[in-house]
């Protein structure tokens, strides 16, 4: 119990953290280096443009596989919705035998929780099948999101690319931790 407590503390100081985010700020050399500042910018858009192309070429052929995969999970569920509707059928039918008097249960015969050696309960029954959980139906967009994940990146490192040459353009990168969510005063 002891164990447990100190876990659950934890995990409620972890949660009540606080939480930081990293900004740059970017100091421009002194000597005048503007021409060498102006071909980072210019080496950044290009970058960022190419990456943006990249990527919606990306989504084309995501959205093509996605489509792929629902077109297959949608056969999927629609089996699996004739075996759930089966399933349904044949546990309705139990329950109308049930109120009819039928009883098909060769362990238990006319027994109920109440029996208890010499009392018996010949209109206890309850069904011997239960409901198979109904199958969820398959989303476009779900698989369009999951595709589009997993086959396409929009960070292609254009930040960094970006950084070295300020750098080396003689600029500095100042970088603070600034805190977003749950401060004190003090921070």
């Amino acid at each position: 119990m002891k164990q447990i407590l100190i876990v659950w503390l934890a995990l409620l100081f972890w949660g009540c953290s606080p939480k930081y985010r990293i900004v740059k700020t970017y100091h421009a050399p002194q000597d005048g280096a503007n021409g060498c500042l102006q071909s980072c910018e210019i080496k950044l858009n290009a970058c960022k443009s190419h990456c943006e192309k990249d990527f919606n070429r990306c989504r084309v052929k995501a959205d093509q596989v996605a489509q792929r995969e629902y077109e297959q999970k949608l056969k999927a569920y629609h089996k699996a919705l004739e075996v759930y509707a089966n399933a349904v059928d044949r546990y309705n039918m139990e329950v109308d035998f049930a109120y009819m008097g039928y009883y098909d249960d060769p362990f238990c015969y006319g027994r109920s929780p109440f029996y208890r050696g010499f009392f018996y309960d010949p209109f206890w029954y309850s069904p011997r099948i239960y409901l198979p959980p109904k199958p969820q139906k398959p989303s476009l967009e779900q698989e369009k999101f999951k595709a589009e994940s997993q086959m396409c990146r929009l960070d292609c490192g254009c930040q960094e690319i970006y950084d070295r040459c300020f750098s080396g353009c003689g600029g500095e990168i100042e970088q603070k931790k600034v805190c977003i969510e749950n401060c004190s005063d003090g921070e």
